[in-house]
């Protein structure tokens, strides 16, 4: 075997390692948050008007609150995916690849912009994060959620959406 074919075979057990330990930390952290946080809150079925334009961008991720690294791995909330946010009177969702994720106006707590997120991280502050309190199996549980819009000219009168509240 000639050393290119050896730095192949190498490379290769490296990457399958490095996945299977991935694999490994993502099932140890998806059973440490089992049970911690309860059923999701639904889309309503009759909302009203969109109060701001909509933003299309990336879905970066949800944590627990103000711990940008302590990914929350329930689904829909684990997967970073391409979707849209739109701004209702009953609360803010996004529409994802993945699945749909409702913050109801009531559970929103803060909007606010940030450089990072769920092991993102970006120049400035490119990612408009929302903080709510999501129902736990015991305790209320408070959330950031984080999107990454394509035109981030708008974030102000997302900032605002809370405060005019």
């Amino acid at each position: 075997m000639t050393q290119n074919t050896w730095t192949a075979i190498i490379a290769a057990i490296i990457v399958v390692i490095a996945a299977l330990l991935m694999w490994k930390g993502w099932t140890k952290r998806k059973k440490a948050q089992a049970g911690v946080l309860g059923t999701l809150p639904t889309v309503p079925a009759a909302l009203g008007e969109p109060t701001l334009e909509p933003l299309s961008g990336v879905y970066v991720g949800s944590t627990t609150a103000g711990h940008w690294q302590d990914r929350v791995v329930q689904e829909p909330l684990g997967f970073r995916s391409a979707g849209d946010l739109i701004a209702y009177p009953e609360g803010i969702l996004l529409n994802l690849d993945g699945g749909q994720i409702w913050i109801p106006d009531a559970d929103l707590r803060a909007v606010r912009t940030d450089s990072r997120i769920a092991n993102k991280v970006v120049p400035g502050k490119g990612i408009l994060v929302f903080t709510w309190t999501a129902e736990g199996n015991g305790d209320p549980i408070d959330i950031d959620t984080g999107f990454r819009a394509d035109d981030k000219d708008n974030y102000s009168a997302w900032t605002a959406l809370k405060e005019s509240k």
